[in-house]
């Protein structure tokens, strides 16, 4: 499937879906291995040596992009009024990568916008051949490490699925419960993509709100509020209970990020504490 590219006041919009193999003109090495991509992304955990190049024009004409989605609130329900196969267009902001430019190979520790945790969406362009792909960078090969490939994802309530698959698999977009069931499913579960409710099918309550100061919280817990959900990336005291400095992953109307709990703007309302059976 191709993508439609919109330009809108400078934005460049689309209902993403990449093609299912990466250019051939790619070549990427992780810590001096080459590596093939995942339907046109590739793989990386943080502290990986990562190299890139694209040997497909002259040096001097290559030019490096990044697409930065726009943090607003993509809404699939209203946009497409129960369509299947809909979702509503990402707007992208094309960023060049100027310190790159002119180079057909660089390594990704010398661009710090790549070198973050989380998902990039790349263009290379040379004469007039062009290339996109994904460069996906976690923590580690914890749960909590799949799930931060997912930074900076744009939250989309209600991901789709599209021909080439669900929106939030494809790192194009997730909302609150989605984050939480992708990174269950890189480990290899069998969740399926669905509402709030349908976590405590698969996790197990071991406390909430009124009892959080005995809970022995832990790395991966959920925090589930009803309308909204947030993981538990680190938890930093040694005591029992939430502690403002905790970090959270989450996505709430804007980008996937990593927070502490204190600066969460749902972190008053009532919760469940989850946890996933084994």
């Amino acid at each position: 499937m191709r993508i439609i590219f919109f330009i809108i006041g400078g934005l460049l919009a689309a209902n993403v879906s990449f093609p299912s193999q990466a250019a051939p003109s790619l070549a990427v090495r992780i810590d001096g291995v080459s590596v093939m991509a995942e339907h046109s992304a590739f793989f990386a955990r943080a502290g990986q040596k990562v190299k890139i190049e694209f040997p497909g024009g002259s040096a001097g004409e290559i030019k490096w992009f990044l697409l930065v989605s726009e943090a607003l609130d993509y809404n699939n329900a209203s946009y497409c009024k129960h369509e299947k196969g809909c979702a509503q267009p990402i707007k992208y902001r094309i960023k060049e990568l100027s310190g790159i430019r002119g180079k057909s190979g660089f390594y990704v520790s010398s661009v710090p916008e790549l070198a973050a945790q989380g998902t990039h969406e790349i263009m290379v362009r040379a004469e007039k051949v062009k290339k996109q792909f994904q460069l996906v960078i976690r923590q580690d090969d914890s749960y909590i490490g799949y799930a931060t490939e997912l930074l900076g994802v744009p939250f989309v309530y209600a991901p789709a699925y599209l021909p080439d698959g669900h929106q939030t698999e494809m790192r194009k977009g997730a909302d609150c419960v989605a984050l939480i069931l992708y990174a269950r499913r890189r480990q290899g579960y069998r969740v399926p993509y669905s509402a709030p409710p349908k976590l405590y099918e698969f996790a197990e309550k071991i406390g909430d709100k009124n009892t959080i100061a005995q809970t022995a919280i832990r790395e991966g817990d959920i925090l589930h509020f009803g309308f909204q959900t947030a993981l538990v990336a680190k938890h930093r005291s040694t005591k029992p209970g939430l502690d403002g400095n905790d970090l959270i992953i989450h996505t709430y109307h804007g980008l996937a990020e990593m927070t502490t709990f204190s600066k969460l703007p749902y972190k008053d309302a009532f919760f469940d504490v989850l946890r996933w059976r084994n």
